[in-house]
């Protein structure tokens, strides 16, 4: 994770703080996007947002819930804003916030959690059992977020999460139709006070 933190201003000046989230949805990353809440809520308490710009296809399922409730949890309100692509997983994050955004030409994929096939030549009826169980535990939060986060019929949902072939893309006028997003926003404005969270470790 980096950072960029002016110099010449006091933290009870800074107003809004902003994270740029780029790339999958990790444990490390996660951890790192937590960090800078926390970081952000102790040192700034009197910032009125933080406003969180995603792109990111997805990833871990499990780890995209964690920072779903991290962003809830924040103190100081949390804005999030598609920045070229939310997808699978990252979705979650998204949907972590009340206030939601897209710049103009991003999009978004909803579409059904997968499990990685079995290493295996033969499969069993306990193995099949496991994957099962797998994806219908992914897909239990897409459901529960979904349904919050969108106006999409309960039927509509369960289309999405049974088939890739019902997957649903959504550019930025249709996300705001079904409630997913609020407005589109213009661009990526600079703030005294910005981290940014990428795949690269170096």
């Amino acid at each position: 994770m980096h950072w960029v933190k002016s110099e010449n201003i006091k933290p009870a000046e800074v107003k809004t703080a902003k994270i740029i989230y780029s790339g999958e949805i990790t444990p490390r990353q996660v951890s790192e996007l937590i960090s800078a809440l926390d970081e952000i809520n102790n040192d700034y308490p009197q910032a009125d947002s933080i406003k969180i710009f995603i792109s990111s296809f997805g990833g871990s399922m499990e780890s995209g819930y964690l920072a779903m409730q991290a962003i809830k949890g924040s103190k100081i309100p949390v804005e999030t804003i598609n920045a070229g692509m939310t997808g699978s997983s990252a979705t979650l994050l998204y949907c972590g916030a009340q206030k939601r955004f897209t710049l103009a030409e991003s999009s978004f994929m909803l579409h059904p959690a997968a499990s990685p096939n079995i290493n295996t030549e033969w499969i069993r009826p306990n193995d099949i059992e496991l994957l099962r169980k797998d994806v219908e535990d992914g897909n239990k939060y897409f459901k529960t977020v979904y349904k919050r986060c969108t106006t999409l019929s309960d039927e509509e949902i369960k289309k999405i999460l049974y088939s890739n072939d019902s997957a649903r893309y959504l550019v930025a006028s249709e996300a705001e139709k079904i409630k997913l997003s609020q407005g589109t926003l213009a661009g990526i404005l600079p703030t005294s006070v910005a981290y940014y969270i990428t795949n690269d470790t170096k």
